[in-house]
């Protein structure tokens, strides 16, 4: 969830809402980072993120505490795709497919 605190010429600052989850602990981290953008003839040159280091070296060690005592979870499943269409025999070459949202 960014949201631009400021633009200043080449100068963008932003603020983000981000959440981290470790699978296997099941553990969650939500907190805010700062990014700072620069940019030149309306590409991003560079790109500075800071956010609570210490903060997020904690959540990664308690993570591996409760992998390390196999205090896991088993992660979700991910439901396999079921194919569209005749999949019984493999298309020509010269024929364009449309993807999902309907481009060719």
């Amino acid at each position: 969830e960014p949201v631009i605190l400021g633009a200043e010429k080449d100068v963008v600052r932003v603020q983000t809402q981000f959440r981290f989850h470790h699978r296997r602990a099941g553990s969650t981290l939500e907190g805010s980072m700062r990014t700072i953008l620069t940019v030149r003839d309306g590409l991003i040159v560079r790109c500075e993120e800071y956010l609570d280091r210490g903060l997020v070296e904690s959540f990664m060690r308690l993570a591996r505490q409760r992998e390390a005592a196999k205090d896991i979870i088993q992660p979700p499943a991910i439901p396999p795709r079921r194919p569209q269409g005749d999949v019984s025999k493999p298309l020509p070459v010269n024929v364009k497919v449309t993807d999902e949202e309907g481009c060719k």
